[in-house]
C-alpha cells in the first residue's frame, strides 16, 4: 500500500467532440498558452479550471501516462 497523503496531482483529459454532442453551449477546451489550464466555456462565459496538466482531445494515452510517471518521478 502506497501513503501519498496530501499529494494529490489531477490531470485533465478533454475528449474529441462527437456527433451526439450536437450544438452544446458549452466548450471545454485546454488554453492554448497553459497546459495547467482547462477553460469551460457556457453561455459566453468562460471559467478557467487549474490541474496539474491537460491534455488536449488528441492527446494519446502513452503521452498520458508518460507525464504522469514524470509527474511521480519529480515530486
Amino acid at each position: 500500500m502506497v501513503a501519498d497523503v496530501g499529494n494529490i496531482r489531477v490531470l485533465c483529459r478533454v475528449r474529441p467532440t462527437i456527433t451526439e454532442d450536437g450544438n452544446s453551449a458549452v466548450v471545454v477546451a485546454v488554453d492554448e498558452d497553459d497546459d495547467t489550464v482547462v477553460n469551460v466555456t457556457r453561455n459566453g462565459r468562460q471559467l478557467p479550471y487549474d490541474c496539474d496538466r491537460a491534455f488536449g482531445p488528441y492527446s494519446s494515452q502513452n503521452e498520458v501516462v508518460v507525464v504522469h510517471i514524470l509527474l511521480l518521478a519529480f515530486r
